[in-house]
């Protein structure tokens, strides 16, 4: 895992966005790390880190943080949530979760800002830190 390499890993989710975005302003460098699935980018773990670098200094930006960003975009200022759900209905996971009749579920996922509450992944531990 990528993420144990890392001196500090946050848990990001649509849910948690507000809370990551504060914790993360004043830092220099950051590495977006996407879960992925079986080695794939997936585009529900693209529009959240497209979500993350728009708080940030575009200057910097390497071609993954500016195309993740320009998904991200039309979501801005007052159509968010909705944009979210509709994204995440047309990626693989989505469809999974549609099939499975789990559309409550994308809905859930889609909300933006429900928590505040920030995990953190201890390296050392291999455990998440509240």
């Amino acid at each position: 895992m990528a993420c144990l390499k890392s001196n500090k890993t946050l848990i990001a989710a649509f849910a948690n966005l507000s809370a990551v975005i504060r914790h993360i302003a004043d830092e220099p460098k950051l590495n977006i790390i996407c879960a992925g699935t079986n080695g794939e980018i997936t585009l529900e773990d693209t529009l959240l880190a497209g979500a993350i670098v728009s708080s940030r200094d575009a200057s910097e930006f390497n071609d993954q943080a500016l195309l993740a960003r320009q998904l991200w975009e039309p979501c801005v200022p007052a159509s968010g949530q909705a944009y979210v759900f509709d994204t995440l209905l047309q990626s693989r996971g989505g469809k999974n979760l549609q099939q499975a009749g789990m559309v409550s579920d994308i809905e859930l996922c889609a909300t933006l800002d429900t928590h505040t509450i920030l995990p953190i992944l201890s390296p050392k531990t291999k455990t998440l830190q509240l």
